[in-house]
C-alpha cells in the first residue's frame, strides 16, 4: 500500500464474493431495509483437506484460516465493517495449522455475526459454501451444495427465489476493476485498505482460536 501511494498508482485486491450474485443481494437487502435490521448471520466455507498439502506451507498461505476463510471474514466486514472484537475456536493440526475457525463477531448492539471454515471434512465432501441471514421480517439461506440460488423466506410463511443482482461476479469484479483506473480514482470496493483490514481480521481470529480468549481489534 504504501510502494502504490508513492509512486501514485493503484492498489487492488481481487475480493470476488463482493460480486457474486448470491451474496450481492445480502449487500442490496442490507442497505435496502425492505425486511428490517440484521439480527444474526453466519457464514461457512468448508472443504476437504488438500492432499498435497504440507505444513512448510503454512508461512506462504496461512492456512485455511487465511486461504479459505477470508472470503467470508471479508465478506463480513464488508457489510457491517471492522467488529470491535472476535471469540474463535477452532481445531490446530500439523505445524500449528489452524484447520478450522469458528469466529463470534462483536458489534455493538445485540446482532450475532459467525462464520466458519476449513478443511476437516473426509475426501469425498466437495467444495461447500453458504450462509443463512436473519433479518427482523425475513430469512435468507443459501448453499452451494443446493445447486440452487438463494431462499428468501417471509413472515407469510413463503418461500421465495429472489431476483438475483448484478452479473457474472468476475465480470462485475473486473469492471469495478477498468472503471477505477479509467476515472483515475481509488475503488472503494476493492481497494488495498479494505483488503488489509480482512487480512488483520483473520490473524486476529487465528490468535484468538490459538489462545482461547476474546481478542480486540
Amino acid at each position: 500500500m504504501a510502494a502504490a501511494k508513492k509512486h501514485r498508482r493503484q492498489f487492488m485486491v481481487a475480493h470476488v464474493l463482493r460480486y457474486f450474485p448470491e451474496f450481492r443481494l445480502i449487500k442490496q437487502m442490507v442497505a435496502g431495509g425492505e425486511y428490517g435490521k440484521v439480527l444474526a448471520a453466519h457464514f461457512k466455507r468448508i472443504i476437504s483437506r488438500p492432499t498435497w498439502w504440507d505444513p512448510k506451507d503454512l508461512q506462504r498461505t496461512g492456512g485455511p484460516a487465511i486461504d479459505l476463510h477470508i472470503h467470508d471474514a471479508d465478506f463480513v466486514q464488508f457489510l457491517f465493517g471492522m467488529p470491535r472484537a472476535v471469540t474463535a475456536q477452532g481445531y490446530v493440526g500439523r505445524g500449528g495449522t489452524v484447520e478450522y475457525i469458528n469466529t463470534h463477531y462483536q458489534y455493538p448492539g445485540k446482532m450475532a455475526i459467525s462464520a466458519e471454515g476449513g478443511w476437516l471434512a473426509q475426501q469425498g465432501c466437495p467444495f461447500e459454501h453458504g450462509y443463512d441471514i436473519y433479518f427482523e421480517d425475513a430469512t435468507l439461506k443459501f448453499n452451494s451444495s443446493w445447486g440452487e440460488p438463494p431462499q428468501l423466506l417471509t413472515k407469510d410463511g413463503k418461500v421465495r427465489k429472489p431476483r438475483l443482482p448484478g452479473k457474472d461476479g468476475f465480470v462485475g469484479e473486473l469492471q469495478e476493476a477498468v472503471d477505477a483506473v479509467a476515472r483515475n480514482k481509488a475503488s472503494k470496493e476493492l481497494g488495498g485498505q479494505s483488503a488489509r483490514n480482512s487480512l488483520a481480521l483473520c490473524l486476529k481470529e487465528i490468535e484468538s482460536a490459538k489462545k482461547g480468549r476474546r481478542i480486540t481489534l
